[in-house]
């Protein structure tokens, strides 16, 4: 996948880089003339060394030594690869994001679009369902707003419930929802949509009401936008609740995360395997 340098290079020169870094650092600046001076956002300080020149847009820290521009900045404290990074300046600038393979780039979009779909979906299907409903709220504690913070949902037990609604989406299979008969993967199973670090849907977990009926838990398979070894479940709900997100508290499963960041331990998340990497 390549992008164009000269597309790269003006995403950097329009971004306005201060704006960047209050919004998602939650940094305040004092101005003096082309530069504004603030606390770094990489590491505890009392006096402001960070600084950004707005004539150059580029940042730099005279205390840990951090340097770069927009992309760096992005890539550095929201950990984003290289391509999200210019997704995300791409959607912040109101401009459309282009690879030079366009076939690929509509691939991902369509899977990221259908898990939205299918996550709507399941969670009106949990409201219909005063049974999945009982078990979040009454045996779990869950109180309504977690519950739609999280997006959580259910799946009915019918075996074509998404081909039935979303018109056999050629896109099913491909995202891992479907198997090779055409059967819905999840079935009467509690669902917790798996979000990236900047928010979209890349696949979704699933829990049994039944605790005879094994596994307890599935998970999508891997796909072409989902990679549970680079994935933590709970990271971007943990990142919208911080300004700051200086630690993480690594925990079991799907509802010890939702539960923690109810209770105010809102910086909890899971692995979604036996090992992360990123």
């Amino acid at each position: 996948m390549k992008i164009a340098q000269d597309y790269i290079d003006n995403l950097v020169e329009i971004t306005d880089l201060v704006s960047l870094i209050e919004k998602n650092a939650g940094v305040k600046f004092k101005q003096s003339t082309n530069n504004y001076l603030g606390l770094c956002p990489f590491h505890n300080e009392k006096t402001p060394s960070f600084n950004v020149n707005t004539i150059k847009n580029l940042y730099h820290c005279f205390g840990c030594g951090v340097a770069g521009n927009a992309i760096n900045f992005l890539m550095q404290y929201d950990s984003l690869n290289f391509i999200d990074t210019i997704k995300q300046l791409a959607h912040i600038n109101g401009i459309p994001f282009t690879f030079n393979n366009q076939q690929q780039e509509d691939k991902y979009i369509k899977l990221y679009e259908l898990n939205a779909q299918v996550a709507t979906l399941y969670a009106q299907q949990l409201q219909q369902n005063s049974f999945a409903k009982n078990y979040l709220q009454q045996q779990r504690k869950l109180n309504l707003v977690t519950i739609q913070n999280f997006s959580l949902g259910y799946a009915p037990s019918a075996y074509n419930f998404l081909n039935n609604n979303l018109n056999t989406n050629k896109n099913l299979f491909e995202a891992g929802l479907i198997n090779d008969k055409k059967q819905d993967k999840f079935r009467n199973r509690l669902i917790f949509p798996i979000r990236d670090k900047i928010g979209r849907i890349i696949a979704f977990g699933a829990r049994v009401l039944n605790s005879e009926r094994q596994p307890k838990y599935l998970n999508s398979p891997e796909t072409i936008i989902f990679h549970k070894k680079q994935t933590l479940y709970g990271l971007f709900e943990s990142k919208q609740a911080n300004k700051k997100l200086t630690k993480l508290i690594v925990v079991e499963g799907y509802i010890d995360v939702i539960a923690l960041h109810q209770y105010g331990i809102n910086y909890a998340v899971a692995t979604l395997g036996t090992a992360v990497s990123f």
